[in-house]
């Protein structure tokens, strides 16, 4: 895991420093780890070149990136300071398939912003630094895209109408029910103009990328919530290597301690369902690059 703190105190563009890098055993492996975290936010351009001795790497913050809002799998930050509310949030989000970041303040919320790219933003009002209304304009600002739901108990018409022209696309006041909160977020991804975008196939795999859901020879098929994420990410770049800085910042949260190995064993848990499903796709592996996902190649007749 990447410490908040760090995050928020890295922000170079331009320059480039050299870092010291353990020689080896664990706690090389554990270096490697945590500049590969680095790499993973958005907001951090980074290319890590590790010395051929070992002993020494470059880490590199001027490398423009060119990652689209739309390209990556669904990522969704909460701006709730009600630790009890925030958590059946969160959890019935993640049920979903979701990335699910999560804070309780306007500062935090604006670290976080800077980091990584989100889909969504669930934004309360009344947080202990300010009204969460004034982050509106800096989410426009840095995130276009980016969708902006408000879940706050300032349920007046006025108050509605003041977060509506600030720039939010929904206003949801407290209490809530939840799956109507998962029905309005799934509405606002859809394309604009109320446009689904195709399913995409793949051999005998086809996935919708605006419910979410994935079948198989026109079944239905479930995954586990990593899976499912995992999957997406693959098939929105169906026939292209994804980097495993990008799948790392797509499956999992910012506050989840991840070990080093842990996209790897996921990776094989998923190719495993997809040949035990019949689905005619597999999951190439790029050394030291990543992962693609492709059309099974027929056998050639001897």
């Amino acid at each position: 895991m990447v410490p908040r703190k760090l995050r928020g105190k890295v922000r170079s563009k331009k320059a480039a420093t050299v870092v010291k890098a353990p020689q080896s055993g664990r706690s090389s492996s554990w270096f490697d780890f945590l500049v590969q975290r680095l790499c993973a936010c958005k907001r951090l351009p980074l290319r890590y070149q590790m010395a051929r001795d070992g002993t020494f790497g470059t880490l590199a913050l001027n490398v423009k990136r060119t990652d689209q809002l739309g390209a990556a799998p669904m990522r969704i930050l909460l701006v709730e300071d009600h630790v009890e509310l925030a958590s059946r949030i969160a959890k019935r989000i993640k049920r979903e398939g979701f990335v699910v970041d999560h804070v309780e303040t306007i500062e935090g919320a604006a670290c976080a912003i800077d980091d990584c790219r989100y889909s969504v933003t669930l934004l309360d009002r009344k947080l202990p630094d300010g009204d969460g209304l004034s982050l509106v304009s800096c989410i426009r600002e840095k995130q276009p895209g980016s969708r902006i739901l408000m879940l706050t108990a300032l349920d007046a018409i006025d108050n509605r109408i003041e977060g509506l022209n600030a720039g939010a696309d929904e206003y949801l006041t407290k209490p809530f029910n939840l799956d109507e909160m998962m029905a309005r977020i799934r509405a606002h991804l859809r394309r604009p103009g109320g446009e689904r975008a195709p399913p995409v196939e793949i051999g005998a795999l086809s996935f919708d990328l605006d419910a979410r859901t994935a079948s198989v020879a026109n079944r239905p098929v479930l995954f586990l919530r990593r899976e499912l994420a995992l999957l997406e990410a693959l098939v929105r770049r169906a026939g292209r290597v994804v980097s495993r800085e990008t799948l790392i910042s797509g499956i999992y949260d910012l506050d989840e301690e991840i070990q080093p190995h842990s996209l790897t064993t996921l990776v094989s848990r998923l190719r495993a369902r997809l040949l035990e499903l019949n689905a005619g796709v597999e999951i190439h592996s790029a050394r030291g690059l990543g992962y693609m996902i492709a059309k099974t190649k027929a056998k050639a007749k001897t």
